[in-house]
């Protein structure tokens, strides 16, 4: 497709403005992409980066391994990449979890001429931040800010977000620091979001550097107070004060902030005084406001107050929620005013708000205070008729207050349907039944709901041993009463031991862990490792015979300064094997050229030639019908750029053993056209793969050292549990001694003396139970002088007095 010059001009601005209004999907930017390397000749750049940015926008798509793909053609039709590409592909990889080639984008476009910028530092950072690799965004951006770059803030946040303060706090004093670069407001707004203890030092930097806080970080400093109890505090602060004098004016966010702090210590006076502080400021009391004015005079008792409060609202044209009648409800309720809270419960439904779970247990809780049972029932029958499902709390209630009443059966039938109703008895509801079963001395009842309660997967606790045994108690049946006292000790006992058992093994298993850390680093220290390294070539095509080095060893500078590498060194005794490997296109050029040859130099620090080798090499060959067919099944993997027509060349060039006199500094690799032809192989990309082998004896230690890894921990392990047990042998018992402790202290010898013969009389009157007075056992109801409690939350044993 070759188009005028006009239509050409006209296309590219077409797709520049495309490209700002954004696209839906894949399908139009990648035809747009198809007609502009179609065009003659080909546009710069500039046009492509503008489409490629506007891809990258699609971030629902996951787009990154598309562009990619396309910038690979760009390269393939002879377009230069510039600083916005390498940009561009950077940020797609990081999205991609590879990092690591971001890196390398950043050392091409180096030896391309484009030094990295802000831009690109703080691309790699989001691509740590991203992959939740924190610690190594944090150590680039301790980098890049000692090199003079500016940082980004998404290192502020990925720090705020996991909670480690301590370490944005820390980067914010290198960046006030560093003279050339400063922190702004959106930096410090967001430490201030995150922070509580060290607030007030980061609002104080904030304002020894002239940056003024917005509204947003005023309401989040008196929302801290207040929610934190520091009402007084935010006063003397002045923040308000402060706030108008900087220009800022608070919002309703603000006064409501202090309005709830006020009410939540009572402050009734103050918050009624800063309601009219905000009527003077021209800012109205919402919603918000009026309800907090509201909850705070219901917590004080002060009912009639929050009527004139709910007054006021109606006068402002506000009309309340459903939080607004139901605290109002809650607190007639609790006042035992239950006439007006039923007329305001009718109210609430004509002014068109419907009654929450909370607005009907209030309710619910007065009507069983005051015995008003068969209303309770109804009022749970109106619940369920209008959708709005009771809670456990809200049976609870009810069951607690049948029992009392003395309607176990009642009860019972209310317990059993909590099941169909698809709620699940909490300790509470089946100690309350349990209580109630105890109390009006049904022990067998109250036995079954304790199996029951076993079966169901909640196990009893002290308060429903303690319960069962002051029933059996009451019924004169002390055998049933001492056996469930033991029974209640018994399992006292087993979960202290479980306990003790679960501690010992935790403290073990980190003895364990320190030893294996403690000789993996022994061995790691001794053990020699085999050097591998794979590194990418560049060839220097201006020569006639291009060559690539690779530099290793760090001993000084050298003269062949435009190599690559790390500054690694092969340690003395090793023996290193060379190998090159190319991505050779298979093309028509590559075919016909055949063989060519690749000369591998190793060079010393003196400039000397250690090893020369030469080896030939060339396209893997295949025959006509083989491409053909390879062709048509690869066919669309190619076009999707899945799949590529490359082959992968890897030589084997040379192995030398590294000596102490003589030490290696790089190796030279150089292509050589075939004899009699000026003609060079095209590459994609070259790499050099270098990995030496160890001598005989370091290689049996590297090849066992997993076994030196565990015998050397096993060692460290038995060396620490010997000094535990030597210096600290009480701490591995620590929970289980004072479990037992507390158990012993609540027996008595005299009272383990009456429990032995109680026992020991079991048999003389186990079919007299329920009959035989207490006169008749051997042991008396008054040797166990009970103390007998009606609370149920009642923890402590019954039957523990001597």
């Amino acid at each position: 497709m070759i188009l005028a010059i006009d239509d050409r001009l006209l296309f590219i601005d077409y797709v520049r403005e495309q490209c700002k209004l954004g696209f839906f999907n894949l399908k139009l930017p990648l035809s747009l992409f198809n007609q502009l390397t179609s065009l003659r000749p080909l546009p710069c750049v500039i046009v492509f980066n503008q489409l490629f940015t506007a891809i990258s926008k699609l971030k629902r798509l996951h787009p990154h391994s598309t562009i990619i793909s396309l910038s690979r053609q760009l390269e393939l039709l002879g377009i230069r990449s510039d600083r916005h590409s390498f940009g561009i592909l950077a940020n797609c990889y990081c999205h991609l979890g590879r990092v690591d080639s971001g890196f390398s984008l950043m050392a091409k476009s180096l030896k391309l001429g484009y030094p990295p910028n802000d831009y690109t530092f703080n691309t790699l950072i989001n691509g740590y931040i991203i992959n939740d690799k924190l610690p190594q965004a944090a150590q680039l951006l301790n980098k890049i800010v000692k090199l003079g770059f500016q940082p980004d803030i998404a290192i502020f946040k990925g720090l705020c977000r996991i909670g480690d303060n301590a370490s944005a706090l820390t980067l914010l004093n290198k960046m006030r620091s560093a003279a050339h670069y400063k922190p702004g407001l959106v930096i410090y707004s967001t430490i201030i979001d995150s922070l509580w203890v060290e607030v007030k030092g980061v609002l104080t930097e904030m304002l020894e550097s002239n940056i003024a806080p917005n509204v947003v970080t005023y309401n989040t400093l008196v929302d801290m107070f207040c929610k934190d109890g520091n009402v007084v505090e935010a006063e003397a602060e002045a923040i308000l004060r402060h706030m108008t004098d900087k220009g800022v004016a608070p919002d309703i966010i603000t006064y409501n902030a202090l309005l709830d702090g006020y009410c939540l210590r009572g402050q009734m006076r103050d918050a009624k005084k800063l309601l009219h502080t905000m009527a003077q400021n021209g800012c109205e009391p919402n919603q918000v406001s009026f309800s907090t004015m509201i909850n705070g005079y219901v917590k004080l008792k002060n009912i009639d107050k929050a009527f004139t409060v709910l007054e006021n609202m109606f006068q402002k044209g506000l009309s309340p929620n459903v939080v607004t009648y139901s605290t109002l409800i809650d607190g007639l309720c609790k006042a035992n005013r239950l006439t007006l809270a039923w007329k305001l419960f009718t109210d609430m439904q004509a002014h068109g708000v419907t009654p929450d779970v909370f607005t009907y247990s209030s309710f619910l809780d007065c009507l069983c205070k005051s015995a008003q049972l068969d209303e309770a029932v109804a009022l749970l029958e109106d619940m369920e008729d209008k959708g709005i499902k009771p809670d456990i709390v809200a049976y609870s209630i009810l069951i607690d207050s049948l029992c009392e009443a003395g309607q176990l059966e009642d009860a019972a039938k209310v317990f059993s349907n909590l099941v169909i109703k698809g709620l699940q008895p909490s300790f509470r509801t089946y100690n309350i039944l349990v209580k109630g079963f105890s109390k009006n001395g049904l022990m067998n009842e109250a036995t079954q709901l304790l199996r029951k309660m076993e079966k169901d997967g909640c196990f009893p606790n002290d308060t429903t041993y303690n319960t069962i045994i002051r029933g059996y108690i009451l019924s004169n049946d002390f055998t049933k009463a001492l056996y469930y006292c033991d029974l209640m000790h018994l399992f006292q006992k087993l979960g202290y031991g479980l306990l003790g058992a679960l501690y010992a093994a935790t403290v073990l298993t980190l003895l364990m862990a320190v030893a294996v850390v403690i000789g993996v680093v022994m061995v790691n220290f001794l053990v020699e490792k085999p050097v591998v390294v794979r590194e990418k070539l560049y060839f220097d095509y201006t020569d006639v015979n291009p060559s690539a080095v690779f530099l290793f060893g760090g001993y000084g500078m050298s003269k062949y300064g435009g190599g690559s590498g790390r500054g690694r060194g092969v340690p003395v005794g090793h023996t290193f094997h060379v190998s090159v490997v190319f991505s050779v296109p298979e093309s028509d050029y590559n075919r016909e050229i055949g063989n060519f040859q690749i000369m591998a130099e190793v060079v010393a620090t003196n400039g000397k030639l250690i090893a020369q080798s030469s080896q030939p090499s060339m396209l893997q060959f295949h025959s006509y019908p083989i491409r053909l067919m390879r062709t048509f099944i690869l066919g669309v993997p190619i076009l999707l750029g899945i799949s590529h027509e490359t082959q992968t060349i890897k030589v084997h060039m040379l192995q030398y053993k590294e000596d102490n006199h003589l030490r290696t500094e790089a190796v030279k690799i150089t292509l050589i056209p075939r004899a009699g032809t000026p003609y060079l192989p095209q590459l994609y990309e070259a790499e050099i793969v270098m990995h030496s082998k160890l001598p005989r004896v370091k290689e049996f230690v590297h090849n066992w050292k997993w076994t030196f890894y565990v015998w050397t921990s096993m060692y460290v392990y038995a060396v620490m549990l010997m000094l535990l047990l030597w210096f600290f042998r009480d701490l591995l018992a620590f929970p289980i001694s004072r479990g037992i402790d507390r158990i012993e202290r609540r027996e008595p010898g005299q009272y383990r003396r009456k429990r032995k013969s109680a026992l020991l009389s079991r048999s003389a009157f186990t079919d007299n139970v329920g009959s035989t007075s207490a006169s008749s056992y051997t042991v008396n109801k008054d040797d166990f002088e009970p103390t007998i409690e009606e609370d149920v939350g009642d923890s402590e044993s019954v039957c523990i007095e001597g």
